[in-house]
């Protein structure tokens, strides 16, 4: 298992959880994020990793968090938290100089 950052404080109640699965259960590809909060400029400052991440094959140019998509990551990190203390096995945290914990709140 990898989990990736941002780390995210996730606190979604049963309302927006239910909300969310109804949403991806009609319109399952409705983008949810706008594009311009996924451009290049606003993710890295090092124009070096910019440009590095712009570049790389393996990265989705273009794409959009879908409604399902974001209905399945609020589902695993759910049962990751419900199960966490249930884990022994060895896992790696790895935490960049500039990372920080951002809430999923306004």
């Amino acid at each position: 298992v990898l989990l990736l950052a941002p780390m995210l404080k996730l606190n979604v109640s049963a309302i927006e959880h239910g909300a969310l699965q109804c949403l991806a259960f009609i319109m399952p590809t409705i983008p949810l994020i706008p594009s311009s909060a996924t451009d290049d400029a606003k993710q890295y400052r090092d124009e070096t990793k910019r440009k590095e991440c712009a570049e790389d094959t393996l990265t989705v140019s273009g794409a959009k968090l879908r409604s399902a998509t974001a209905l399945a990551c609020v589902d695993i990190t759910l049962k990751i938290r419900d199960q966490f203390e249930k884990i022994d096995s060895s896992f790696l945290l790895m935490i960049a100089d500039e990372d920080v914990v951002v809430k999923n709140e306004g």
